[in-house]
């Protein structure tokens, strides 16, 4: 009898490792696979924030070279047919540029929409400048152009912080 009661508790010993070692393993492949799973999802958030991003980064510089088209057509004649084409033209890249920052805003997180917003201003503030030129009537200045490219230079100086921002972002994987 007791080797009939031994052999009773091994075998009782033995499918409690075999149901112990099942639930460990169980558990050990859920979690792996919920971690694959974020792993996954950020990958894929990262991803379609690069595109956003970029998108706003080429709206933003399709914009500053139209704006420099802007600002060489009113040095020549302030209010000829090439500047109201320029005008134009500069104001539609402006659209695309908000167009752009919305949809950073959506993408986020909060700390590019915030630099999205100011990428905006900047690019706003560049071409009102221009802008009230062409609705005064008057020529550019040694001065007024020299005010222009200070403001000029804040919005490179954003899109300066929005890059670096971005790639930090891109870079760092989320904690936990």
């Amino acid at each position: 009898m007791d080797q009939g009661l031994a052999a009773v508790l091994g075998a009782g010993v033995g499918v409690l490792g075999t149901l112990g070692t099942a639930a460990l393993t169980y558990a050990a492949t859920r979690r792996q696979a919920m971690d694959h799973g974020r792993v996954q999802h950020w990958q894929q958030l990262r991803d379609e924030r690069k595109e956003t991003y970029l998108a706003l980064l080429s709206a933003l510089e399709d914009f500053m070279f139209e704006s420099g088209e802007f600002l060489v057509a009113l040095k020549s004649t302030p209010s000829s047919e090439l500047v109201t084409e320029s005008q134009k033209t500069a104001g539609d890249r402006l659209t695309d540029v908000y167009r752009q920052c919305q949809r950073v805003d959506i993408s986020g997180p909060s700390s590019m929409a915030d630099l999205a917003t100011k990428l905006r201003s900047a690019a706003t503030r560049s071409f009102g400048y221009l802008d009230a030129h062409v609705r005064n009537e008057t020529r550019l200045t040694l001065e007024s152009v020299r005010k222009h490219s200070v403001i000029t230079t804040e919005l490179a100086q954003v899109r300066g912080s929005f890059v670096e921002e971005a790639r930090r972002l891109l870079e760092t994987f989320p904690s936990q």
